[in-house]
């Protein structure tokens, strides 16, 4: 790094989970568990990842709701495009990231939404594009693709919607009273798209948002993912619970970038985190165990089977390990990042079912690291300069606590040792990512 150049710093935003990422989060009696389906809760989460200077709020999202988890766990919040709307109102700096499927919404309708959004925040929506593992059973008319068909159709998706988006200059809309002009139409293209799956004239009926279109988010961790975020992501977010593995898969999505011809710094890799973290490690040990002494196996167990692509796992023993020959290499069934993780958990580390139940509750497989502020920071700085992470995306394990923890102090930690900023440095997201602005 030359003299004049910034230091590097972390990229770091929070998952707006509700409650928390534990099954027993909730459960806690400041848990605040009566407003997870209320703007209130959210509107005081957002206050403290904004005055942390957190980069993001991530607001996940699926088309479809397994009844059996429903009964322990709070685990659908309010819907994102909604949620981020209300909250744009009540924030101005920080960024706004909610997850849409490419398989259940409409191309157009999504485009227009996003947009607004867009332009209604400022210029501080980000889209994580994602496929859906589930939820045709939810919809009329829509088959669910099997995996390679899902993420064709989901690139096409991300094309067609930068085509809409790209449609109008940015001084198409001229506002000319005197001589009557709304918008310059000579500076409106229509889309004219005719793909493989999708199809759509436009042009868009909204002019540019500030930022042209979103900042492009996505979490693929099967070979079909990495290549849709080699093409179109800004940022990845990803799951690993080990430095190694974190590190090679960093390293795979920016060669693939790299050969795309985008560099191998245009895209950043954002990990997941759901650290329990405290004055001391004593303290936080305390926390997790609190935690955890809520978790019910037998409820807690159907999710593992679903983590684990659907086998059946109740003939084994809680405290018996998975035999490998039930576990293939790869799951095209359920999230490839997640069945990765804690199929090397169940193969080479030997966890025990119970064991992989504990992992699966303490942030759906993500890295959880336990302890004091320098505990934690210091192995968050390890994945930093060891270049397994551009920042990461933290999931409390309970909230607000949680939430208020890390950005009280975790977050001052890092900002102390100079990993990370004490001030929003644009208005825009993408500007506050360092990323430069997109050409109109």
């Amino acid at each position: 790094m030359s003299a004049n150049a910034a230091p590097r710093r972390m990229i770091l935003g929070t998952l707006l989970n509700g409650a928390g990422h534990h099954e027993g989060g909730w459960r806690l009696p400041d848990s605040r568990a009566e407003e997870i389906y209320a703007v209130s809760l959210y509107r005081d989460l957002a206050r403290l990842a904004e005055d942390a200077k957190l980069h993001f709020l991530f607001a996940a999202d699926s088309p479809s709701q397994d009844l059996r988890q429903l009964r322990k766990k709070a685990h659908r919040n309010l819907e994102p495009l909604t949620l981020l709307t209300a909250l744009s109102l009540s924030t101005e700096r920080i960024g706004l990231i909610g997850t849409f499927t490419t398989s259940y919404y409409e191309p157009y309708n999504l485009a227009r939404q996003l947009n607004s959004l867009d332009i209604i925040s400022g210029g501080r929506t980000g889209w994580n594009v994602v496929t859906s593992h589930s939820g045709a059973e939810n919809f009329t008319d829509r088959p669910h693709l099997e995996h390679g068909l899902r993420y064709r159709r989901a690139e096409e998706y991300v094309r067609l919607t930068k085509a809409l988006w790209d449609g109008w200059d940015r001084d198409a809309l001229a506002v000319d009273r005197a001589h009557g002009v709304w918008v310059d139409t000579e500076k409106v293209r229509a889309a004219d798209f005719h793909g493989e799956f999708l199809h759509s004239q436009g042009p868009l009926n909204l002019p540019p948002s500030p930022q042209r279109w979103p900042v492009l988010v996505q979490a693929g961790a099967s070979d079909d993912g990495k290549v849709l975020a080699a093409a179109h992501a800004e940022l990845v977010y990803t799951a690993g619970s080990g430095l190694e593995g974190a590190y090679a898969y960093a390293e795979d999505v920016r060669d693939r970038a790299e050969a795309r011809g985008r560099g191998r710094d245009a895209v950043k890799i954002l990990p997941g985190i759901a650290p329990v973290v405290a004055e001391t490690d004593a303290q936080a040990q305390r926390i997790l165990d609190e935690l955890d002494d809520f978790i019910d196996n037998r409820t807690a167990l159907p999710m593992l089977e679903k983590l684990f692509g659907g086998i059946d796992l109740s003939t084994i023993g809680l405290d018996e390990r998975i035999p490998a020959e039930l576990l293939p290499q790869t799951s095209q069934a359920w999230v490839e990042s997640r069945y990765r993780l804690l199929r090397g958990l169940a193969v080479d580390e030997g966890y025990t079912v119970r064991q992989l139940i504990r992992v699966a509750q303490r942030g759906g497989g993500h890295w959880s690291p336990v302890g004091s502020v320098e505990r934690v920071a210091d192995q968050m700085e390890e994945w930093f300069r060891a270049g397994a992470a551009d920042g990461f995306n933290f999931l409390p394990l309970y909230n607000p606590g949680g939430l208020h923890a890390i950005t009280t102090l975790l977050v001052p930690e890092l900002v102390r040792r100079g990993l990370f900023r004490d001030e929003y440095e644009g208005s825009t997201l993408r500007e506050n990512l360092g990323f430069a602005p997109l050409e109109h």
